[in-house]
């Protein structure tokens, strides 16, 4: 899982680096983080903080596993807290995965501590039973 996690990591902060970091959405206090990332199902789920997006990820044990899904097509998975629809994202280094959003743009995080303990407290209702799928995936986007 840290080889998988590190990669994405690394990934992101290139693409922000070389494509977003001149854009008006690229928030400068925050960086690149995985948070939280634990063992789910047939892969790992946990939530990335970008300076542009907060997403909750699944990456799978097998980089190709969801290969065959067409990128932007929605996947709904059965998370603790109910279905949660989720979109197919790939790239060349970090391979096939799903991603929910869950605040984009960043510009109302003070920090990347504040951001940070939003994203575990949205990763922690999501993985709670009977959260309430709705709720626990909109709560951050207050």
């Amino acid at each position: 899982m840290e080889n998988r996690v590190s990669t994405l990591v690394s990934r992101f902060k290139q693409i922000g680096e070389e494509h977003i970091r001149g854009l008006p959405i690229y928030h400068r206090p925050l960086q690149v983080e995985a948070v939280d990332f634990q063992p789910w199902a047939q892969g790992w789920i946990g939530v990335l903080i970008t300076p542009w997006f907060m997403n909750v990820m699944l990456l799978p044990r097998d980089k190709d596993q969801w290969q065959r899904l067409a990128v932007g097509q929605k996947n709904t998975q059965n998370l603790p807290s109910g279905d949660q629809e989720f979109v197919v994202g790939d790239d060349a280094e970090v391979g096939s995965y799903l991603f929910r959003s869950l605040a984009s743009p960043m510009l109302r995080f003070k920090s990347q501590n504040n951001a940070r303990q939003e994203a575990h407290a949205a990763l922690q209702r999501l993985m709670a039973p009977n959260a309430g799928a709705k709720q626990a995936a909109a709560s951050i986007r207050r």
